[in-house]
């Protein structure tokens, strides 16, 4: 079943993006308007599904494939019958289309990195992706996505729950919430890097777009396999764009502008908040160009803004009030985040923190090029700001924005936004400047194939001072997860020799056991309420409890956290209750670890 969600991804991102582009001007290039439709259909995808969820129609799955597929079909047959086009498949490989087949294989080889490295341990890694598995899961099962009363799901009510949307639909055609989390994710970071090629090349040009593409893959700090909803909102950033600059030539392009802007404030509530600020950037330069106010552009970011109120309208206070108050601080102090701090020369040059999510640094030669850029944009200042070329500006604009909010703790900024998030961010015009840098060292050469060498052999610099930290990173087998390693992991990997969906009783945060494939509802009332006094009652109250509501398994954790950071003891009250079940004739152990701290019994 997990090879259909794949399919039913492209199907659906695809078909949404036909129906939102098609009536409109799009461009003459197949793998273009191929990769774009995808991108866009993506976004929509996210706001079909907030916008039945806040109706309350079920997120299902077969209704997204007839919201999906229906109208596409539609659109197309009116097209055949009004304008009397004919259904037929034309293609033709241009000169130009080989940065295109390079930038593909930078995406397979960006796919293989992230998909397998994520596949390299069978179980999931920090807080977040744990948080999304019982998320998705509720959402496949459920098929809706608002925040319980019983439970609190960490990324539901008050967050905005697009990521869990697009996963939660998928994983109703798959068995695996693993497979679906890491494989999807892994995906959608994969194709940002096309996404991003066809944004910059109307800035830069093709070759230069796919050097910069290739860049960006290479950037430590662009994306891990490390699953959150950051994935899904940044890589929309650039189909959004790409839409915006559409509108030059059809203003119609409002539309998916439009729902673009929606989507990613459907996704994750900080990080579209600095996207916004580089739209705004976008929208300055074009007024700025263009000598005009750009209207449209403005009417995409408002209406986009009103799509999203389906979610926020009800939503915003709490969030606020949560932002404001996480770990005993606001999110909007210059440290705020759970990584942030001070990054020196060479934080930036020479990356060596490993942190799974945001990997600070871009790597000597990157940073080189990326000095060059710099150089060669303050040289030329005059002719950028006079409109010659507005896209230097605002790459330029971008990338003081991003760094100056990377280093908001560096500089002793009175506030911030998660700096050590900014990373992620900063890698754009990074990547941008970085291949101005190469073409430039390689303009003192007169012959072609000179230049070509010179830029082969950056791009090899690259990969091997930045790339292969990157992919070493990735393919590492020993992520850090949130489950302790030596007392708790070896009891869940237990876990995996059982059937996917194998009902799985536990004391603790039903997370661990969606997130390794088999099923506990943390939603629902009776088990939330038999938890509470689980270990007053005897054996046989809970037998019945399991037999009634078809729990085959009960997982025990005797572990408790003290007052030590990362520290766990077990609890005395905890380990009398396993014995008790142990010396029952109703529950047979089926895996003891370290004399009880985690203990598997099966229902007898």
């Amino acid at each position: 079943m997990s090879f259909v969600s794949v399919l039913l991804f492209f199907l659906y991102s695809f078909c949404f993006g036909y129906s939102a582009t098609r009536l409109f001007k799009n461009s003459d290039d197949f793998f273009e308007r191929l990769f774009m439709r995808i991108g866009i259909g993506l976004g929509v995808f996210v706001v079909v599904g907030i916008i039945l969820n806040s109706v309350g129609i079920p997120l299902d799955w077969r209704i997204f494939l007839a919201l999906s597929v229906l109208p596409a079909a539609g659109i197309a047959a009116w097209k055949h019958a009004v304008e009397r086009q004919q259904f037929a498949f034309r293609f033709s490989f241009k000169k130009s289309d080989l940065a295109t087949m390079f930038v593909v294989m930078v995406f397979l080889f960006s796919l293989y990195m992230y998909a397998v490295g994520a596949f390299r341990y069978p179980y999931l890694e920090n807080e977040d992706p744990w948080g999304h598995a019982v998320g998705a899961k509720y959402v496949s099962m459920e098929k809706r996505a608002f925040d319980t009363p019983i439970y609190n799901f960490s990324y539901m009510d008050p967050y905005p729950p697009g990521y869990d949307v697009l996963m939660g639909v998928l994983l109703q055609t798959s068995v695996s919430v693993q497979f679906v989390l890491k494989f999807f994710n892994a995906l959608v970071i994969a194709l940002s890097i096309v996404w991003f090629f066809f944004m910059s090349r109307y800035y830069v040009g093709a070759w230069k777009a796919a050097f910069a593409s290739f860049v960006l893959a290479m950037i430590p700090s662009y994306f891990t396999h490390f699953i959150w909803a950051h994935s899904l909102v940044i890589a929309l950033f650039f189909p959004a764009m790409y839409s915006f600059w559409m509108m030059r030539d059809d203003k119609r392009w409002v539309v998916p502008s439009a729902l673009l802007v929606a989507a990613m404030l459907l996704v994750q509530p900080d990080q579209p908040l600095k996207l916004a600020v580089m739209i705004l950037m976008f929208i300055a330069v074009a007024f700025w160009h263009q000598r005009k106010l750009p209207v449209y552009e403005f009417a995409a970011g408002v209406l986009g803004v009103l799509i999203s109120l389906s979610w926020w309208a009800f939503n915003a206070g709490d969030m606020f009030s949560y932002a404001t108050g996480i770990a005993g601080g606001s999110a909007f102090k210059p440290e705020g985040g759970s990584a942030s701090r001070a990054y020196g020369f060479a934080d930036f040059v020479f990356p060596s923190q490993t942190l799974i999510n945001v990997p600070p640094g871009f790597g000597p030669v990157v940073s080189f090029l990326l000095l060059i850029g710099l150089v060669v944009v303050f040289l030329n200042f005059k002719r950028i700001v006079s409109g010659e070329k507005p896209w230097v500006l605002l790459v330029l604009l971008w990338f003081v924005f991003t760094f100056v909010g990377t280093n908001s703790v560096t500089f002793h900024l009175p506030f911030g936004l998660n700096p050590f998030r900014f990373w992620l961010l900063l890698a754009i015009p990074v990547a941008l400047l970085a291949a101005e840098g190469a073409w430039f060292a390689s303009s003192f050469l007169r012959h072609p194939l000179f230049r070509v060498a010179v830029i082969a052999a950056l791009g090899f610099g690259i990969f091997m001072t930045s790339g292969l930290y990157k992919y070493s990173i990735n393919m590492s087998p020993g992520w850090y997860t949130a489950l302790d390693r030596q007392y708790e992991l070896p009891a869940y990997l237990e876990l995996s020799k059982l059937p996917a969906g194998t009902k799985v009783f536990t004391n603790i945060d039903e997370s661990f056991i969606i997130g390794m494939d088999k099923f506990s509802c943390a939603w629902c009332p009776e088990v939330v309420e038999f938890k509470k006094g689980f270990f007053s009652r005897d054996a046989q109250e809970i037998s019945l409890f399991m037999r009634r509501n078809s729990y085959q398994y009960v997982l025990i954790n005797a572990l408790e956290p003290t007052s030590v950071p990362g520290q766990l003891l077990p609890n005395e009250t905890i380990y009398r209750k396993e014995a008790e079940l142990a010396n029952s004739s109703l529950f047979v152990p089926v895996y003891v670890h370290l004399n009880g701290a985690v203990t598997i019994f099966r229902v007898a």
